[in-house]
């Protein structure tokens, strides 16, 4: 046996999968868009202004030190939301490694997945209004039992080829193909 890595899941995923090494290694994940970031911004900021905006509404009927508190916050708040986007947005990747495709997410709570391609039985693919307008999908692996693995706010070429590189055939009956011109 080789020599493993020194971070506890790569050992894990290799002793799980009894695999020499693990699929969640040197699989280098395809990074996403930019508008990926900015669901990201967006979803922070979407956060952010309740905590701001209470207080001032707040501080404008009862009292100014208040009023005072919400720029504060906004100050200190915002810095944190770009940066835990960013960090989110860092995270988010996925890829194909010989038999497995490696799926990555979270902030708080990073996760890898490496599920076997031969255990995809379907693909889910949800857009929401604002991921259509920036071009985006959530694409998800199906298997039977255990759910679904989504790769969330994919470009749609992107994902859509993700597809049908990990499992040939299963999508191609439900894809047009539209000419370039």
């Amino acid at each position: 046996m080789g020599k493993r890595q020194s971070q506890p899941w790569i050992v894990v995923a290799a002793d799980v999968l009894a695999e020499e090494q693990s699929p969640t290694e040197l699989t280098e994940l395809v990074p996403h868009s930019r508008a990926a970031l900015r669901r990201r911004i967006n979803r922070g900021l979407l956060v952010l202004a309740p905590v701001v905006a209470i207080p001032r509404g707040l501080g404008l009927w009862l009292t100014p030190v208040l009023v005072h508190t919400t720029w504060i916050t906004a100050l200190v708040g915002l810095p944190v939301v770009i940066a835990l986007a960013n960090d989110a947005y860092r995270a988010l990747g996925h890829g194909i490694r010989d038999r497995y495709l490696v799926v990555r997410a979270g902030t708080f709570a990073r996760r890898t997945v490496a599920l076997q391609r031969d255990g995809v039985i379907g693909w889910t693919i949800t857009r929401s209004y604002f991921q259509r307008r920036n071009g985006l999908l959530t694409i998800g692996a199906t298997t039977a039992g255990v759910g679904c693995y989504k790769v969330r706010d994919v470009s749609v070429g992107a994902g859509l080829a993700y597809a049908e590189e990990a499992v040939p055939k299963l999508l191609t009956p439900f894809l047009e193909r539209s000419p370039r011109g």
